[in-house]
């Protein structure tokens, strides 16, 4: 079966995330061509609780996560 949903382009990027040391990071692939992170890392809490999510600016855009790595 096959969806209407038309790939207009194809982007990657990483996102790590390290609690402890403080670090958010989110880099375009497969190069690293750009990468952001946080201004102020103290504003992270090693002891707060916290969710990841994502929320996409259009509506119909669609994202697919193809790989999700714990380490």
């Amino acid at each position: 079966m096959q969806s209407g949903a038309k790939e207009i382009g194809k982007h990657s990027f990483e996102v790590r995330i390290h609690l402890n040391q403080k670090v958010l990071k989110v880099a375009s692939l497969p190069n690293y061509s750009s990468i952001a992170e946080l201004d102020i890392p103290d504003k992270i809490d090693p002891k707060e609780a916290y969710r990841f999510f994502l929320a996409l600016k259009n509506e119909g855009d669609r994202m697919r996560i193809t790989k999700i790595k714990t380490v």
